[in-house]
């Protein structure tokens, strides 16, 4: 798994409690919920390729109470945040779509590429398809359900979808 991209939007929000604004503190990343082992973070620049290193794994939390994103360690998609003033942990989890991304082991591309005909037959018009065209169909319908039967396994696999 390559590094992901976080926190997903769903998890940014900190306060202090009381919905009290977090602005400006510093929330410390680590990769454990008992705060005990700092997480090896990078910079969000705005690219695809993770920044340099953040020094003490701590970033600052901007002004609307939202956690900055940053690139998760390697192999990581689930990290804890301990912000100077509050008790306790925030756990935070990678961008979702890079979470299923990583689950479907799909690059944005691929998904394109294999999802955006729904077959490979050149079908090339009239009323009813030929045999071969049918056939043709029918072993791409195959296929998809079939890549999506292993998405599906593989996102339960990584407790991101549950029966």
């Amino acid at each position: 798994m390559a590094q992901m991209l976080g926190p997903d939007a769903s998890c940014r929000t900190v306060t202090l409690g009381l919905g009290q604004s977090a602005h400006g503190r510093a929330a410390t990343v680590y990769t454990t919920s008992a705060a005990n082992v700092l997480a090896t973070i990078n910079v969000y620049d705005g690219t695809s390729t993770p920044g340099a290193a953040i020094t003490g794994s701590a970033v600052t939390v901007d002004g609307e109470s939202l956690i900055p994103q940053f690139w998760f360690p390697d192999g990581s998609d689930t990290l804890y945040v301990r912000v100077a003033g509050r008790a306790g942990v925030h756990k935070i989890h990678a961008d979702v779509d890079a979470r299923l991304d990583a689950a479907g082991n799909l690059t944005q591309a691929a998904a394109v590429t294999d999802l955006g005909a729904l077959t490979s037959a050149a079908i090339t018009g009239g009323e009813s398809p030929t045999e071969a065209e049918h056939n043709a169909v029918q072993a791409d319908v195959a296929a998809l359900r079939t890549k999506v039967n292993a998405l599906l396994a593989a996102l339960r696999a990584a407790n991101i979808l549950h029966a």
